[in-house]
């Protein structure tokens, strides 16, 4: 059978421009050589999440005594939050492949090579030794870890599999993959030591929200560790599981006999529409050149290219929303501060610090704040950077705001529940205006 489409991985941009392309009468094929739903779904965003919720009600349990819950022998069964994970992750997954049945979706669980046939004709797609035809292929095989910089050093995905958790661990990397993971570990009882080469953690985010960040991980007891020389990144102490987590890679399996554009790093050059060098191939998502790497842009890029393939209008680029998952939540949109003004923009800021909101301080005892950056000349938002509760849920107010050019007045004019955390946008807002 010759399908309009195939698509190399089932991660988010994969799973995501299947089932758009399939309401457009297009037909389709997935081929996935791990499992359906990518890193995201089995080793990423959603069991990290989970323990990190599990690790934020283990400390809220240990800390009940200074709210007046009295706890008396509270403990952490670590292979009982392992099964309810993969429980988790399970369900959704199992989910994924009903929803690719009940869709249409051919999906091939197996390792898939895509070949160039004569120009103007289809691409063969080689698996487990059958051969495919396909008008399009969307290349969205994801990423992998890169390699440590200490020879043996395994990836810090490595402790989702683990049946106990390590008493010591020391962490390589101060990335977001590094900073949600120390967080992790940390709440959940184990001493957590951060090695990084560079000269602070998260140091492609907002200065003021790395800063805090820092604070907020040495005052839960996590020990940071900068500018560290090989050595210090090699040595070990006794009883100390030593862990990488440098970032990510694109990961080109199956489509390394292509004549791709690609960048130094072999991730795959594209156009804002996700086209590459070769006509009907297409990328999202990791595997792309200057992929922020998040789940949710990938899933935006597969849906328009499949809008696109399909001869529909496949829409505009959103802002995205970068988020830490830290309880409380580090969320950036849009341009940061110094972004903004090295773009020539006439920079002003407005900032609520959130000690002032009735409900950050019933939530939390942690120092939160919103700060907004905007234009001066154009008077609209051009970027948010937030340390509060529940701020992920409180993003897409933001990238609205940007994608709309909504005027800063008429963010001003929201109104927002009380109490909430939301609240201290309209707090924030009303600083900016003041200095419009």
């Amino acid at each position: 059978m010759k399908y309009d489409l195939a698509i190399i991985g089932g991660g988010p941009a994969g799973y995501s421009a299947a089932l758009e392309a399939i309401q457009y009468g297009l037909q389709v094929i997935v081929f996935e050589c791990d499992q359906l739903g990518g890193t995201c779904l089995n080793r990423g965003c959603v069991p990290t999440k989970y323990l990190e919720h599990t690790g934020s009600l283990y400390q809220q349990m240990v800390h009940g005594m200074e709210r007046g819950i009295m706890v008396d022998g509270s403990s952490l069964d670590y292979g009982q939050t392992l099964t309810g994970m993969n429980q988790r992750v399970r369900e959704l997954r199992d989910g994924l492949r009903d929803l690719f049945e009940r869709s249409g979706i051919r999906y091939v669980d197996q390792l898939a090579e895509v070949r160039m046939n004569e120009p103007g004709e289809s691409f063969t797609i080689i698996c487990k030794g059958e051969e495919y035809e396909a008008d399009h292929v969307l290349i969205a095989a994801g990423s992998v870890p890169k390699e440590s910089p200490v020879a043996g050093v395994p990836d810090i995905g490595c402790l989702l599999s683990m049946n106990e958790l390590p008493h010591k661990v020391k962490i390589i990397g101060g990335g977001v993959t590094a900073v949600e993971f120390a967080n992790i570990l940390r709440m959940l009882g184990t001493e957590v030591t951060m090695c990084l080469r560079s000269g602070r953690i998260l140091k492609k985010w907002d200065r003021e929200l790395a800063v805090s960040v820092e604070q907020l991980l040495k005052k839960r007891g996590i020990c940071i560790r900068t500018d560290c020389t090989p050595e210090d990144l090699a040595s070990k102490e006794e009883d100390t599981l030593i862990l990488s987590a440098v970032g990510r890679k694109a990961n080109r399996m199956g489509t390394t006999e292509l004549d791709l554009d690609e960048d130094e790093q072999g991730a795959i050059l594209t156009d804002p529409d996700g086209c590459t060098n070769i006509p009907n191939i297409y990328a999202a998502g990791d595997v792309v050149s200057g992929s922020p790497m998040l789940a949710h842009t990938a899933m935006e890029q597969g849906k328009r290219i499949a809008r696109k393939i399909a001869g529909r209008d496949p829409g505009n680029v959103s802002a995205a929303a970068k988020c830490i998952y830290l309880d409380p939540d580090i969320v950036s949109v849009g341009l940061t501060e110094a972004e903004a003004k090295s773009q020539g923009y006439e920079v002003v800021t407005g900032k609520q610090n959130m000690r002032s909101n009735a409900a950050a301080i019933i939530l939390t005892d942690d120092r939160c704040f919103i700060k907004l950056t905007a234009d001066r000349k154009e008077r609209r938002l051009l970027g948010v950077q937030m340390m509060c509760m529940h701020a992920v849920e409180l993003a897409g107010e933001f990238v609205l705001a940007i994608n709309q050019k909504i005027d800063i007045e008429d963010l001003a004019g929201i109104l927002h529940p009380h109490p909430s955390c939301s609240e201290a946008v309209t707090d924030a807002v009303d600083a900016l205006i003041k200095k419009l």
